[in-house]
């Protein structure tokens, strides 16, 4: 007979990277002038991270006086990383504490770090819970017409798709914005016939 005691051990490992328990490594998050700093242990971050093991295992580059690495990455963001490592130390992602642009970036984050369980339960989730994902693409357009309109593709839509845009009677642009779009529209095709 065996007992699982599995949310004990997540508990601790939670309060280990709130504590910044035995920390070894020091993650430089960000870009100037927003950088701010994660403290992690190695061991944690190897064990669940196969990139994290790899650059760790080679000579590491930049180690501070007090003999921990240092780790930057300009191009991930301190709140993104923040969701990393918890999810990393935990296993667990409360997705109620992140709006969808951050859980996007971390998507992105996780794919740089070779996370594919991270990508596969974001992907689930926002496939399941982000609604702006199975509007109807007219009435995306319809809310937000300027990501049609000035397009560099515009003027290669079909006269079908232009058309059916421009019934819509609730399209959120001015007015003489869609007139001009749509005379540099009628000006390639017209071009075209000529």
């Amino acid at each position: 007979m065996s007992s699982h005691y599995w949310s004990e051990v997540i508990q601790d490992f939670e309060n280990a990277l709130q504590n910044e328990d035995r920390y070894d490594i020091i993650i430089k998050a960000g870009e100037d002038p927003d950088v701010k700093e994660l403290r992690a242990n190695s061991f944690v971050l190897c064990a669940r991270c196969s990139y994290f093991k790899r650059a760790l295992s080679n000579e590491w580059e930049e180690i501070d006086d007090d003999g921990n690495y240092i780790f930057k990455k300009p191009n991930i963001s301190f709140e993104v990383f923040q969701l990393i490592l918890r999810y990393l130390y935990t296993g667990t992602i409360d997705y109620n504490q992140y709006n969808k642009d951050v859980i996007l970036q971390c998507l992105v984050a996780s794919d740089e770090l070779g996370l594919d369980k991270l990508i596969e339960h974001i992907q689930e989730y926002l496939v399941k819970n982000e609604e702006y994902l199975h509007k109807d693409p007219v009435e995306i357009i319809s809310e937000e017409p300027k990501i049609l309109f000035s397009s560099q593709n515009f003027s290669s839509l079909e006269k079908p798709i232009i058309t059916m845009v421009l019934q819509r009677d609730d399209l959120n642009m001015e007015e003489i914005d869609i007139w001009e779009s749509i005379l540099r529209w009628l000006f390639v095709h017209y071009l075209k016939i000529l």
